[in-house]
Order: structure tokens, then sequence, then C-alpha cells
């Protein structure tokens, strides 16, 4: 997030959307001579492994090759991307805050702690909320991870007459009271709905 935000000299404080899709990657191994470390493997079991120093010697790879052979990590298929952006006129543009690749085999846990995880560092970091604003919504396609995931986060309680909000959108005929904490809401990509929608009624 320091890569990103650390040197912005934005002072106001606006809403932050929380994005998060998957992109596709070419399914290989390979390594960064810059840290000696090995990538492309799967962020969901890559902790089956250890260290991913590949060293002097061959053990890593060794390492990496039965459990890849064994089915206990996977090579990636496609990248995790998250990303901030401002809910602003005139500063809208998205900045990538996590980049992770992916074996499509996660659950919806793991996806609702990433989201989590994501939101307490933004909190925590000098760069983050104090100096851009807090979340206020979180964005995503489709995938049902993600939907389960998103509903956790942002399902939590119903807006009262007594919040302020309420008198603004209370009366709206068929609209979501529901959010999460600090009024949080969810919103996902509407093609990806319409698709889903088609292939339940089919």
């Amino acid at each position: 997030m320091e890569i990103h935000f650390d040197g912005d000299n934005k002072v106001q404080l606006v809403g932050m959307t929380l994005f998060i899709n998957e992109v596709a990657s070419e399914n290989r191994l390979s390594c960064v001579p810059a840290t000696d470390d090995a990538v492309g493997l799967c962020y969901e079991h890559i902790s089956q492994i250890g260290s991913m120093k590949m060293g002097s010697s061959l053990d890593v790879s060794y390492a990496i090759v039965e459990a890849v052979h064994s089915g206990k990590v996977h090579i990636s298929q496609e990248i995790l991307v998250a990303a901030l952006g401002h809910n602003d006129d005139t500063d809208y543009g998205t900045k990538p805050v996590l980049i992770l690749p992916m074996c499509k085999c996660g659950s919806f846990e793991d996806a609702t702690l990433l989201v989590e995880k994501i939101q307490q560092a933004w909190k925590m970091v000098p760069c983050g909320e104090a100096h851009h604003g807090e979340i206020w919504s979180i964005s995503s396609d489709s995938d049902p991870k993600h939907c389960t995931a998103l509903y956790l986060h942002c399902m939590v309680c119903e807006l009262s007459p007594s919040d302020s909000l309420f008198q603004h959108l209370g009366s709206l005929p068929g609209f979501n009271l529901w959010m999460g904490s600090n009024f949080k809401i969810q919103y996902f990509d509407w093609k990806h709905l319409l698709k889903h929608s088609k292939i339940s009624i089919l």
C-alpha cells in the first residue's frame, strides 16, 4: 500500500472502494533473481512447502516438483488483484494493493479472511484510511467465493430509521437496506449477474 499511496499528497478524505477480481495468467513457474524466490505457485497452498528461496542447491526445486506432482500445491491458474479507488470526481483512479497467484481451489472462508486482512491493513498503515478515507464499498465479479465473502462482510445489519442514511434510502422500493459495518455496501459486475441469472433459468 505504501508504494502507491504513501507519496500521494491528497488531503481530502473521501470514501474508498475496494475492487477484487481475478485475471488470467500463464500457468508456469519462474524465479525472481533480485530476491532468489521461486514464484508462480498458488497462494492457497504454498505454505505446504515452506521457504521459496532457491539457494545454491536444488533442494527447493525438488520440493516444489514433488509438491506439485502430489497435488499438495498447484501452479497458479489466475492472479487475484485487489485495488483501492477514490470515490472522487477528480482522483478516481484505482491503485493495486495486493496481487496473489491463485489456483481456484480456495474456499469462501479464505476469500472472507483475505478481504478482512486488506481492510485491517488499510486502517493500520499511516497512508491508508487516516490519509485518504475509509472503505465505503467492496466490488467484485460474481465469483461464488467472492459473493459469499462479500455477503458476510456487507450483509451484517439492516439500515434502521434511526440511521442518518435512512431518510435518503429507506423509502426506495426494492432497495437492499442490509449493510456492513459503518454502512459498507457490496456490489457486483451487473454483466456477471445477468449471466448467472440466465444460467439459473436454463
